[in-house]
């Protein structure tokens, strides 16, 4: 685009707000994009599909096998206040108690609530899960989730609404990324997995 970019932060319940007041022009990084999301902002193509996984203590390992397993009184679930999975736990929790962090709090200090026992599950994308098991030894992946994550979101970025011409310059540039592979040399390359197919997903009641 021959321009030098001006890269602002924000926080996952914030990104939005600062599209809306014109605080930043395009959110580039991992959005969700939510029906609830899309009445406030105009979504880019699909970039790519994050998958979750779950973060528990080596030594609850076959308490649960899955996240819904794991939905049970007294048994709590650490996530990002105002982070999209925060709303989906808000959502799938029926008995788990959600443990909310301010929002900014970093996966190894979610991980590390875990390990603390501040917590007992912490939900997250699985490249940053398996990250973090590599990392902390007492630390184990949920086994129903490698290899197969829990739900997946589609990732877009994100302009302000009736910007159609910068949207038109988002969907073309994710065209180009597509057509020459680059996405998919990324992807190999920090070993993310990214690119899921849509079906290789866990689903509930499913080996």
């Amino acid at each position: 685009m021959d321009v030098t970019p001006n890269f602002l932060e924000a926080e996952w319940g914030t990104f939005i707000a600062a599209i809306q007041s014109g605080r930043a022009d395009i959110a580039l990084a991992g959005s969700f994009a939510t029906v609830a999301r899309a009445m406030a902002v105009d979504f880019s193509k699909n970039v790519m599909w994050i998958g979750s996984s779950v973060l528990v203590r080596k030594a609850d390992v076959h308490k649960w096998k899955t996240l819904e397993d794991a939905d049970r009184p007294g048994v709590r679930f650490v996530t990002g206040e105002g982070s999209a999975l925060h709303e989906r736990l808000k959502k799938t929790l029926k008995n788990g108690q959600i443990v909310a962090l301010p929002p900014g709090t970093s996966p190894a200090n979610m991980a590390l609530a875990v390990l603390f026992n501040r917590a007992d599950v912490y939900l997250q994308d699985d490249w940053l899960i398996r990250k973090l098991v590599s990392e902390h030894k007492e630390a184990v992946e949920m086994p129903a989730y490698k290899d197969k994550p829990w739900n997946l979101n589609a990732v877009s970025w994100a302009v302000a609404k009736n910007q159609s011409a910068m949207l038109n310059v988002l969907n073309v540039a994710i065209d180009r990324l597509t057509d020459n592979n680059m996405l998919q040399q990324w992807d190999e390359k920090y070993g993310a997995h990214w690119l899921y197919k849509k079906d290789a997903f866990y689903q509930p009641g499913k080996a």
